[in-house]
């Protein structure tokens, strides 16, 4: 192990969050399974910025690394400019808080994603969509259409769009925040399935399903269940976590109608508490080994063992 390292982390997570301290808790107990003490504070609560010099000033963080279980785009930056290892790293993490953002990195890398359209940028609020750019939309992606925020997660933001009128309707109302058009998947409405994947490699799967609402997300009623993920779709989220550089991510497969697999989102912080339930699969242990291995000597848990 090297000796310079003082085997000490901290887990930074959001100050509005209601939702990820029991997370959080399951990594830091993990962490000390295995000899590593974690701090766990909220992003309000590390006190960095730039001095007058256009320094970066942080005079509390002594760590080894940090599990930024957060999306706060400028602490990240910073913390990496001062060398602190990020699991995800920051730019990682921007990639997948933004959906249309994760659609355009994997892009042109022969992996099959819903036909997607990007929201048009809008100055004004009191600028609208004419009915010929919905006209258009509508042409491009056929009803129904499925009408996302780029922001969001747990299902939430995300809404199926039968007709025209509501079609105009929702875009118009969030015209100012950035969203997507999507393509429709009928074979996958009320079902697919979610991926945990840690150092490229897929950890485990769970097969969601919900009988009253397209979106399968345990948040919006869905059910959870373990699933043999097949040979083409582990191949497909292995490499999905290597385009988007992610130490560890869940990733949201939809069913095509070939009973093939494609790109729904990817998620940097994915939760673990439904999908431990129901996969009975100790992510927080893989998570807190697999950071071990990158931050200290890879012999540093074969010690633990003896």
């Amino acid at each position: 192990m090297n000796k310079s390292k003082m085997n000490k982390g901290i887990i930074l997570y959001n100050c509005f969050s209601k939702t990820q301290f029991k997370t959080v808790i399951r990594y830091k107990n993990e962490f000390a399974k295995l000899g590593i003490s974690v701090d766990l504070k909220r992003n309000n609560e590390l006190k960095i910025g730039i001095d007058s010099k256009g320094d970066i000033f942080n005079n509390e963080f002594d760590y080894d690394f940090c599990l930024y279980y957060d999306q706060d785009e400028y602490i990240g930056r910073m913390l990496e400019k001062n060398n602190i290892r990020l699991f995800n790293p920051i730019t990682s993490i921007i990639n997948c808080a933004d959906k249309m953002l994760t659609h355009i990195v994997l892009a042109n890398n022969q992996i099959k994603m819903p036909k997607t359209i990007p929201g048009l940028h809008c100055y004004s609020e009191n600028s609208q969509y004419t009915d010929k750019m919905i006209a258009s939309i509508i042409k491009q992606l056929k009803l129904p259409i499925v009408f996302k925020l780029c922001y969001g997660g747990c299902g939430d933001n995300v809404f199926k769009v039968d007709t025209f009128e509501e079609l105009k309707k929702i875009t118009n109302a969030n015209i100012q925040t950035k969203h997507l058009f999507q393509e429709y998947i009928k074979q996958s409405s009320g079902k697919d399935v979610r991926v945990i994947v840690i150092g490229h490699k897929v950890v485990g799967a769970m097969l969601r399903i919900n009988d009253s609402d397209f979106r399968a997300n345990l948040n919006q009623q869905g059910k959870g269940e373990n699933y043999l993920l097949p040979k083409s779709a582990k191949k497909l989220a292995e490499r999905v976590s290597v385009l988007l550089n992610l130490d560890y991510c869940g990733i949201d497969l939809l069913f095509n109608e070939k009973n093939d697999f494609m790109v729904c989102e990817v998620n940097s912080n994915a939760y673990i508490t439904g999908f431990e339930k129901a996969t009975k699969i100790n992510v927080a242990e893989w998570y807190a080994k697999y950071i071990i291995e990158q931050v200290y000597d890879k012999n540093y848990l074969l010690t633990l063992q003896k």
